[in-house]
């Protein structure tokens, strides 16, 4: 090996605990030699991530993989491997490429984490194959449709039956955010953008050769009306083996785990979970098995907005007895969001009885909260018209505003709070 940390057997001795590793920009490289002088055929390649949670984000996405037969011939490249993508930590990924040489000698080089602003990276194992290429090869397939959510990461989609085929490539290209993993098939990321439902065309190649195509329906659609997305925001520290959480249905911890993580993926670093729930209430709770708690600065913040609004913040101290919980229960009832929810808004003066429940505001303009217009004006007056139910489970409603001047808010006719309003205010007050 060149450049790289560890010793040259950690890749290919299959334990947990060694890897290979290099933060140096320098080039560098991983040689293969097999004894005797003999070549090998090699069809395919595996690159496992590391098992350690806290090297998640240096996961290899990128290398060169070359071949040759003595130490006078010019290497031959065999693949050059691009967005490469992982689920979990020690994850493996299978790449094949078309091959018909047997070699001597296999470089690796120009490992990446594809981050352009580091050149750390970390490699729990890697594997050689010769693969039988002369057995049918079964077409692979996908599930038939799914929807996702916009601005939320979505579950990978995994193909069955991918074993043997490279090349991946699809029509027309997917909605903003996601992506193909054109090495394995799989389909992950964020959206960005609302789609409607689409048809889309994945194309792969045999080894043995010959194109395969199968086909997905996917839909994005917004986290809205009778959902709510709460979006958490971690801060991790250096044991994230440790750290744990899980979400439950309803205030305690009787009703049915959700949705649950052991193991952090990420140390020192920020990273975020985003949930799509159905209008209700529900307990997250975070875990520390060690006894020790995180360490300061470390902990968990529920935001809505997309983390513009925070709602709870929570730290974990030790203590003697472990393991040591924390949890926030919240609700996903949320009768304004800024990006769906429509107001009736106008902007000149009205009658004195304009915040009452009877009120009839169909003349009204109607905006999404982020297209009401400026005005000249002193007052713009909006109303929103909403339905709670179990309302005894409810005891703060919160409401984020962006405002020039001063706001007051009413609900059923009550002033409910005023921000940089004297007491007594009226539709003229600066």
């Amino acid at each position: 090996m060149s450049g790289i940390s560890g010793y040259s057997v950690y890749p290919f001795d299959m334990y947990y605990d060694t890897r290979v590793s290099s933060s140096s920009c320098e080039s560098k490289n991983l040689i293969v030699t097999f004894s005797n002088d003999r070549g090998e055929w090699i069809s395919s390649v595996e690159i496992q991530s590391s098992y350690y949670s806290g090297s998640y984000q240096y996961v290899v996405t990128e290398f060169n993989l070359y071949g040759r037969n003595s130490d006078t011939d010019e290497w031959t490249l065999l693949r050059n491997v691009t967005g490469l993508t992982y689920s979990t930590v020690a994850h493996r990924r299978r790449i094949y490429f078309p091959n018909n040489t047997p070699y001597n000698q296999l470089k690796f080089e120009k490992f990446s984490s594809g981050n352009r602003s580091s050149c750390s990276w970390v490699i729990q194992s890697v594997d050689l194959f010769a693969d039988n290429v002369l057995v049918d090869i079964p077409n692979f397939t996908y599930d038939s449709s799914m929807t996702i959510f916009k601005d939320m990461k979505m579950t990978e989609v995994a193909p069955q039956n991918t074993e043997e085929y490279l090349d991946f490539r699809i029509s027309p290209v997917l909605p903003s955010g996601i992506v193909l993993d054109a090495n394995t098939g799989w389909i992950s990321g964020t959206p960005t953008v609302v789609s409607t439902t689409q048809t889309y065309t994945i194309t792969g190649t045999k080894m043995s050769g010959g194109d395969v195509s199968a086909t997905l329906t996917l839909t994005v659609v917004t986290c809205s009306g009778d959902k709510g997305m709460m979006r958490i925001r971690f801060y991790g520290d250096d044991y994230p083996n440790n750290n744990s959480w899980k979400l439950y249905e309803g205030r305690g911890t009787s009703g049915t785990v959700l949705q649950s993580v052991s193991g952090f993926r990420v140390f020192y670093a920020y990273f975020y979970v985003d949930f799509c729930l159905n209008n209700g209430i529900y307990r997250f709770e975070g875990a520390n098995t060690s006894g020790y708690g995180w360490f300061v600065g470390s902990g968990y913040t529920l935001t809505v907005d997309l983390g513009e609004m925070e709602l709870d913040m929570m730290q974990m101290d030790g203590q003697d007895s472990k393991p040591i919980y924390v949890s926030s229960v919240f609700s996903t009832y949320f009768p304004f969001q800024i990006e769906y929810t429509d107001w009736k808004v106008i902007q000149s003066d009205v009658s004195s009885d304009w915040n009452s429940v009877s009120f009839d505001d169909s003349t009204w303009n109607t905006y999404k909260a982020v297209d009401i217009p400026s005005t000249s004006s002193i007052t713009t007056y909006i109303r929103k018209s909403f339905t709670m139910s179990g309302l005894n489970d409810y005891e703060v409603l919160n409401v984020r505003v962006k405002y020039s001047g001063g706001v007051g808010a009413y609900v059923n006719g009550n002033v409910v709070a005023r921000f940089n309003l004297e007491d007594e205010f009226d539709s003229l007050s600066v």
